[in-house]
């Protein structure tokens, strides 16, 4: 039986006496409930007026009396959530539960174990034992909370130790934030390749979790979405182009050509575009089925230059358009058969309007893995979709959706692939 209820004797908040004077019957109510062996009631009544050392004390009671284990850890549980102030029996209170929580963790398995011992050092930190919380903390790798309990408890030496080994586990932590954040810098920037090179060659493995689940997502959605030189599929102002960057591109059957045809009359690599040449030249590879320029069979390997727009019959494929692009004609823009898109063939890192008055912009493919790279010509800029950042160079991703901003007009821009 817990002693009827004394007070006055230091374990009261000031201004209590008062209070307990006029709340006189619901203390008499708290001490008859306690007689009659009603202690959860009891308790409660002695929360409400304020006498908490003495709810903490029932309560250690009632739950010295429960025999199932998980169960006398539940009552402790939810007395310690209730208790309030630094009396002895409120202190005595958080140590047993703390010892319930410890006897749980011996039973526990490997999984369930920490969630308990940590528990325990809380409920032991509560209770002012903060030799013996630092010491569970420790085994924890919680080494900040550590260093915390053995500054309480005077232990200098203990809380250097903790303060050390937390700068340790700390460091792969600050090191892979920091290399995120750098990685993140240069994706915001359009420099996707450096980003993904810098993730590449951290060390994943020595990342915490959290980190090296972001760090593995930004590698996943980089390698879904990368393009691949030298083609790249654009929807320009809503409508569709295609770019090819090289110095030469075929016209024919093969997967790898600029422009694909099908008819079955056209060679797999029928005629190449020079783009290296000035001014670009059409070049018949001796194909079997002839090309013809203007109605005009070439001679087989025989070229001719695109100094105009030009109509070109591959064997006896219908008839493509090609013409000389960009203000020196460095480019041609082909027009096959409906229902291709028009294809742009274009030379790496010479300046050309995507469109017949857009702003000028250079591709280049500075990696054969990719991603091809789109670069701003005079007074432009690219603002990605859900960025505003202006930038003059930008490593394309399918998906991507952007603006070319110039003085004479801003022109909206899809990567499709």
């Amino acid at each position: 039986m817990v002693p009827p209820a004394q007070f006055g004797r230091g374990d009261d908040p000031p201004g209590f006496g008062d209070r307990l004077r006029r709340r006189a019957g619901e203390v008499r109510a708290a001490i008859l409930l306690e007689e009659a062996g009603e202690i959860e009631e009891a308790a409660r009544v002695f929360e409400q007026v304020g006498a908490h050392a003495q709810a903490a004390a029932l309560r250690l009671e009632h739950a010295r009396t429960e025999r199932n284990e998980d169960a006398r850890r539940a009552l402790l549980r939810e007395a310690c959530a209730r208790a309030h102030g630094d009396a002895p029996a409120v202190r005595a209170l958080f140590r047993a539960y703390a010892q319930a929580c410890l006897e749980a963790a011996r039973r526990a398995d490997a999984a369930g174990r920490a969630g308990h011992v940590h528990q325990a050092a809380r409920a032991l930190e509560r209770a002012g034992d903060h030799e013996a919380a630092g010491t569970l903390y420790e085994r924890l790798g919680r080494h900040d909370d550590a260093a915390r309990c053995f500054q309480a408890a005077g232990d200098i030496e203990r809380m250097e130790l903790a303060m050390l080994a937390d700068e340790h586990r700390r460091a792969p932590e600050e090191r892979a934030r920091a290399l995120l954040a750098d990685a993140r810098r240069h994706l915001d920037a359009g420099a996707r390749l450096a980003a993904r090179r810098m993730l590449d060659e951290a060390a994943l493995r020595t990342f915490p979790p959290d980190e090296r689940a972001q760090a593995e997502r930004i590698l996943r959605d980089l390698g879904d979405r990368w393009t691949r030189p030298p083609r790249v599929v654009l929807r320009l102002d809503g409508a569709p182009l295609e770019v090819f960057v090289h110095s030469t591109a075929d016209l024919g059957r093969a997967p790898g050509a600029a422009v694909r045809l099908s008819d079955p009359s056209i060679s797999r690599r029928h005629a190449r575009v020079h783009l290296d040449a000035s001014p670009p030249t059409l070049t018949d590879l001796d194909a079997q089925a002839g090309t013809f320029v203007e109605g005009a069979a070439l001679p087989p390997g025989g070229a001719v230059p695109i100094t105009g727009p030009i109509e070109v019959a591959l064997g006896l494929g219908a008839p493509l358009h090609l013409r000389p692009w960009g203000e020196a004609g460095a480019a041609v823009r082909v027009a096959p058969p409906a229902p291709h898109p028009p294809v742009l063939l274009v030379p790496p890192d010479v300046p050309v309007p995507l469109g017949p008055a857009g702003p000028q912009v250079a591709f280049s493919a500075p990696n054969e893995d990719g991603p091809l790279v789109l670069s701003a010509g005079p007074g432009a800029a690219f603002v990605l979709a859900g960025s505003g950042r202006r930038v003059r160079r930008l490593d394309l991703l399918a998906g991507d959706r952007l603006r070319i901003e110039a003085a004479e007009r801003v022109v909206p821009l899809e990567v499709q692939g």
